[in-house]
């Protein structure tokens, strides 16, 4: 099938992360009584959380990797009142454990996760949580100083696999008026370049600016490629009124069927998207552009590895 007959559903469903990340059963619950599902305090403030987030200390890096969300060995009680962001990443977990297909999230599944988050941003990278709201809340507002118009992009993108195989290479130039300036171009198998023609509405550049929500502080370089036959890898450099450029890439990636999750630096600190809101985005401008996309002939999946031990190694290194 032609992936850009995917798109939709294999970006808006964040795709392989509910079926990759965890164990053959990752609906079970966590010792609760499905009658008697603690709740969050009514005190809990659930707005998003400004950027940036506080980079986690090498005690709550400890603290999180330390938390078992898969497997509790008591039941929790049916008074059962969160204290720790330990605690409330389990109740998290179990929210969304219960959660049906493609139900909303929960408001008081909601206040767990920001509440765990914004005590302690490295649960942001644990497998159950990435797996339950990856994509499903936004956590994190995007940073104010992209408040501003982007003036051009440049985006470089390669996918391999038993499929078919492309590369292109475009920037788009006077990114704040009605008519951008695209020039590049792209190849398929063979590496014929062939001209970008066409031509796409400016509202769509900006987009990328305001997609850039769910900026969770990491201390490595993800590379997470649980997919083979699908090895798609993107850069892309943003350019705002101010002069600010901003780098992006999926470095490999494949958790996301086309590519991600997306990371940047900002002020010497590296940021993980969680959510595929930036990729949607580079999608949008992909489409208008009338540019293929890889194609897949015998893609499959393993497990994810953990994504904690990645992003938080012992010594972090790019």
């Amino acid at each position: 099938m032609h992936l850009i007959s995917r798109m939709i559903m294999t970006v808006t469903t964040v795709l392989l992360l509910g079926m990759i990340l965890l164990s053959p059963t990752p609906s079970r619950g966590l010792g609760l009584s499905t009658t008697a599902t603690p709740t969050p305090s009514a005190d809990l403030d659930p707005e998003r959380l400004a950027f940036p987030l506080l980079p986690p200390t090498d005690e709550q890096i400890k603290e999180a990797k330390a938390c078992d969300l898969t497997d509790r060995p008591k039941a929790l009680p049916r008074n059962f009142t969160p204290e720790t962001a330990c605690d409330w990443a389990m109740l998290a977990v179990d929210f969304a454990n219960r959660a049906q297909e493609g139900a909303e999230v929960l408001p008081a599944a909601r206040e767990a996760l920001i509440k765990a988050i914004s005590m302690n941003a490295a649960f942001s990278q644990a497998l159950p949580l990435l797996a339950g709201y990856f994509g499903k809340v936004t956590v994190v507002e995007a940073p104010a100083f992209l408040q501003q118009p982007i003036t051009s992009i440049m985006v470089q993108h390669s996918f391999g696999g038993l499929g078919s195989k492309l590369e292109y290479n475009y920037t788009i130039t006077e990114a704040d008026t009605s008519t951008p300036v695209i020039k590049g171009t792209f190849a398929i198998d063979d590496g014929k370049e062939t001209p970008i023609t066409s031509r796409i509405d400016g509202k769509l550049v900006q987009a990328l600016a305001t997609a850039l929500t769910d900026l969770m502080p990491i201390r490595a370089r993800l590379l997470l490629q649980p997919c083979w036959d699908d090895y798609p890898d993107w850069k892309v450099s943003l350019t705002f009124k101010d002069g600010t450029t901003l780098d992006l890439e999926t470095n490999r990636s494949n958790i996301l069927f086309h590519g991600g999750p997306w990371q940047v630096v900002i002020n010497d600190q590296r940021y993980m998207q969680f959510s595929p809101a930036f990729l949607e985005a580079a999608l949008e401008i992909t489409k208008a552009l009338k540019l293929p996309l890889g194609e897949t002939a015998a893609m499959g999946c393993g497990g994810v590895p953990n994504t904690l031990e990645v992003a938080y190694p012992d010594s972090a290194s790019d």
